[in-house]
């Protein structure tokens, strides 16, 4: 078997490019969901804001479908996750039995009502991006931002 070349240049250029993307995406104006014509259609990574702070990075092929689909009052748990996640947090504080399927709380009357809020939520937080058509460079820059960041919601667990 044939020794492999490890890259650890081009690692080492993800996370010196890295550095440069969390300069720009801290540095860039900061939209509404509203703003929604000015969010590309193209792939990127996103953040989340609420009151100014940043709380979920998020990596996608299309910014603007993507951040529709985190709070549209039609979405699922699917493609609403972050949304989700929160209605989840909510549920528990609310003594809601979250060890069910997702689909067994998504129709628990109160998780509804929940998850709608949650939406409602996500709707009306502050949305900075940067677009990046590379897909090795988005998966490590998620990262690498989240954690410069402390967004309180990205988790690397495994489920």
């Amino acid at each position: 078997m044939k020794k492999q070349k490890i890259e650890i240049e081009k690692c080492r250029k993800l996370f010196r490019d890295s550095e440069l993307c969390l300069k720009k995406l801290i540095s860039c104006k900061a939209f509404s969901r509203s703003d929604s014509t000015e969010l590309p259609q193209k792939p990127g990574i996103y953040l989340l804001l609420k009151n100014n702070c940043p709380i979920y990075v998020g990596r996608t092929k299309n910014i603007r479908k993507r951040i529709h689909a985190h709070s549209r009052p039609s979405s699922t748990h699917f493609s609403a996750s972050f949304a989700f996640i929160l209605a989840k947090i909510e549920a528990k504080k609310a003594g809601i039995r979250c060890d069910r399927s997702r689909e067994e709380l998504c129709n628990h009357p109160r998780f509804k009502r929940l998850f709608r809020k949650a939406r409602e939520d996500v709707a009306s937080m502050k949305i900075k991006f940067i677009e990046m058509e590379n897909s090795e460079l988005q998966a490590v820059f998620e990262v690498v931002a989240a954690v410069a960041l402390k967004t309180p919601f990205n988790s690397f667990h495994t489920h």
